[in-house]
């Protein structure tokens, strides 16, 4: 919620910020912070590493302030160690006797962000401090933006795949998808529903990957999800002249909706851009439909129904491209092997329910799985 997000923002901005100054001298601490006192910072202070490791195992800083030279543990040790332990803390190094090993083992160990000799000018000191911690600040709150980013990006990908819906199991009707973003959100969609006698059904696949096109996507989802698609060329139609010319010659996307008549069996869909359906009958495979123009690109674009007549016992498989870019052989064999172990199974099940879409989609995933996955993968599969 936004007003939330606003006072999350302020609270972080209006937090006091929190100092560590760590050396073995009272009197070098003590002008330390005297000189930041007036910056209205929580300020803390130890007087070795081993006390400042133990208070930053408590508290959060967002500067370590540390001498070079002291006892039990080096500047250098302290700081390496609470690099590790603590990245999130600014650093500041102090000394007045620095060799050209202690400057090498600084670098390469600590993620000091200021160097300065003793001693030390107050007004540089304070001038440093307040730019570092202002950073430091700053990185946070980026940091933290980035984290809910990222946690809701993660949630919106989880109601993506829960929106989708849940498979088919009936005697004469099995229907199961398969859905795999190469992101953390993808750009492809898929529905069905069962209106009536008959199966409605939609794909659609929008250019591009991530958050923008899962909510092209979704967007265009919640239209096709109650578009009647006994007239699936006007369903496309409607689509383009809905989407065309929005002033970006690439923001398009594909398009394969349709519907199968459950009780005469006839498909009846439209393709635009989108690849061609795989029909398996009497365990031959056809691909028909022509392919047609992506939704978006042209406004003069014609879109045509096609009708292919099924029988009891066929199956169909729509898919993405991000799927398969074509039917290749070893895809082929793999189909026409689920629709003879269908078949088998028909005839030898007295129950005459047999759920060819999870077979078949365990056994496309594996096989889809097999390759590099670099764009959203997604499939319909139908059994009748």
């Amino acid at each position: 919620m936004p007003v939330a997000n606003d006072l999350r923002d302020k609270a972080m901005s209006t937090a006091q910020e929190k100092i560590l100054i760590v050396d073995d001298e009272p009197n070098v601490r003590k002008s330390i912070v005297r000189v930041l006192r007036s910056e209205g910072w929580q300020i803390m202070e130890a007087v070795d590493g081993t006390a400042a490791l133990e208070l930053m195992q408590q508290i959060d800083f967002n500067l370590v302030i540390s001498d070079l030279r002291m006892p039990r543990m080096n500047g250098v040790e302290f700081l390496a160690i609470a690099s590790k332990t603590h990245p999130n803390s600014a650093q500041i190094m102090l000394s007045g006797h620095a060799r050209p090993a202690d400057l090498e083992n600084i670098i390469n160990q600590c993620k000091v962000i200021q160097f300065m000799e003793k001693p030390w000018m107050p007004a540089e000191l304070q001038e440093k401090a307040r730019q570092i911690v202002a950073a430091n600040v700053d990185q946070r709150r980026q940091q933290h933006a980035s984290q809910m980013m990222v946690g809701e990006v993660n949630m919106a990908a989880k109601l993506q795949l829960a929106s989708l819906p849940k498979p088919i199991r009936a005697e004469n009707l099995q229907v199961d998808w398969i859905f795999r973003a190469c992101t953390t959100l993808g750009g492809d969609g898929l529905g069905y529903r069962i209106v009536e006698d008959r199966l409605d059904f939609y794909m659609v696949d929008v250019v591009g990957h991530g958050v923008a096109a899962a909510l092209e996507s979704f967007s265009l989802q919640q239209i096709l999800a109650t578009s009647d698609m006994r007239q699936p060329e006007l369903v496309a139609q409607k689509m383009n002249r809905d989407h065309v010319n929005k002033g970006d010659g690439m923001h398009y996307f594909t398009l394969l909706c349709g519907s199968l008549d459950l009780k005469t069996h006839s498909l009846t869909f439209c393709q635009a851009g989108h690849p061609s359906p795989v029909v398996l009958q009497n365990h031959q495979l056809t691909t028909p439909g022509g392919g047609g123009f992506p939704i978006g690109l042209l406004a003069e674009a014609d879109y045509q129904a096609q009708t292919v007549q099924l029988a009891a016992g066929d199956s169909l498989l729509l898919h993405s491209d991000g799927f398969a870019d074509e039917v290749t052989a070893d895809l082929a064999d793999l189909l026409i092997n689920c629709s003879q172990r269908r078949a088998v199974r028909l005839a030898t099940d007295d129950t005459k329910t047999v759920c060819l879409a999870t077979s078949a989609k365990e056994r496309l995933l594996e096989w889809r799985t097999q390759q590099p996955i670099h764009d959203d993968v997604s499939a319909l599969i139908i059994g009748i």
